[in-house]
């Protein structure tokens, strides 16, 4: 093997400084690598609120809960879909079945959306939140984090999506199981939380919508 010289030592030092800064500058172009950022604005809707009684048997439900934000440079679409409620599983017991549809876009030329995070929180820890994997529809978004955690969390489960290369519209469907282990006489109450953060051509600004969930127990 040849002995590296002082002009070699020199380029090699040269090529390793600028590689990783290369590689860098292309994670943040396609947004996987985000930076650090101040908010400017945040703006948090008014819960919208769906309670339900827990049935005996299997009940398709199909019920849709929207919500719209629309300013001068953002609009937001929000939907929570309830499926279906299965009573006694054989294999997950009883469940709920829910869909989360968000649809974003910014009105301003340099703007883009950053992040969409969604997060579900129960206080009851006899339930579960499962992803369905297979059935997330995204546009001009990549998953970053995608968390299922245990029951003894109020955190049930989250999601983090960032927008890729700076689009001014991004657009997701998700699928969710939310599974309760418990009798039919327990109540239970989830948020499902979805905040979208955007660029607007000079600042960074925060929306975020709540859900809420009741499931009431049967006397």
């Amino acid at each position: 093997m040849r002995k590296l010289n002082g002009r070699d030592l020199k380029a090699l030092f040269i090529l390793s400084i600028v590689a990783p800064v290369g590689i860098l500058a292309s994670l943040r172009l396609t947004g996987i690598l985000q930076e650090p950022k101040t908010i400017s604005e945040t703006v948090t809707l008014e819960s919208i609120n769906w309670e339900f009684q827990r049935p005996n048997n299997d009940v398709y439900i199909d019920k849709k809960l929207d919500a719209t934000y629309v300013n001068s440079e953002f609009k937001a679409t929000m939907l929570i879909w309830i499926g279906a409620y299965h009573e006694n599983d054989p294999i997950i017991f009883d469940h709920l079945s829910l869909g989360i549809i968000i649809n974003s876009s910014t009105t301003n030329p340099d703007g883009f959306i950053e992040n969409i995070y969604v997060v579900l929180r129960e206080n009851y820890q006899a339930s579960k939140v499962s992803w369905v994997r297979t059935d997330f529809l995204l546009e001009n978004l990549s998953i970053v984090d995608l968390k299922e955690l245990p029951e003894e969390n109020s955190v049930k489960a989250y999601a983090r999506f960032v927008g890729l290369n700076h689009s001014n519209r991004a657009n997701l469907q998700a699928a969710i199981l939310w599974k309760l282990w418990s009798s039919n006489a327990q109540s239970h109450q989830m948020e499902i939380s979805c905040e979208l953060i955007y660029y607007n051509g000079t600042a960074h600004k925060k929306m975020a919508q709540p859900f809420q969930l009741r499931i009431l127990g049967r006397s």
